[in-house]
């Protein structure tokens, strides 16, 4: 049974292929990101480091306005919640060396929001 909340490059999946380099290699990024009120927090920052991180180790960065709708399908409302964005370099081979042509696989999960922490005394 597949988790609720979770994409693999848009379609509801649990499952990744044993040969995505981000399990064989850690070849990826990820993004926690904050939802409240069915919104995203600080969603320019996130993804201004993400396609800074994606610069930097050569993966090609997602679309933005596909982003936003897989977060807001992965959200279906939810107004407080927690999303993880996971981008691999994809699918490939043996061995460190990257592909020619990656295809990067973005995966995409929604959890309950932690409760509020707190105060020291009580």
């Amino acid at each position: 049974m597949m988790p609720e909340g979770w994409l693999v490059d848009g379609v509801a999946s649990g499952a990744l292929p044993v040969d995505d380099r981000g399990l064989a290699y850690g070849d990826g990024l990820f993004e926690t990101m904050r939802a409240r009120d069915g919104r995203i927090a600080l969603w320019g920052f996130h993804l201004a480091r993400l396609r800074c991180g994606c610069e930097r180790l050569g993966i090609p960065e997602p679309d933005g306005a596909t982003l936003v709708n897989e977060c807001e399908r992965v959200l279906d409302g939810d107004a407080d919640a927690v999303l993880k964005l996971v981008l691999t370099r994809g699918s490939g081979g043996r061995g460190y060396a990257v592909p020619h042509e990656p295809r990067p696989r973005r995966v995409l999960t929604r959890m309950p929001a932690p409760p509020p922490p707190r105060p020291e005394g009580l």
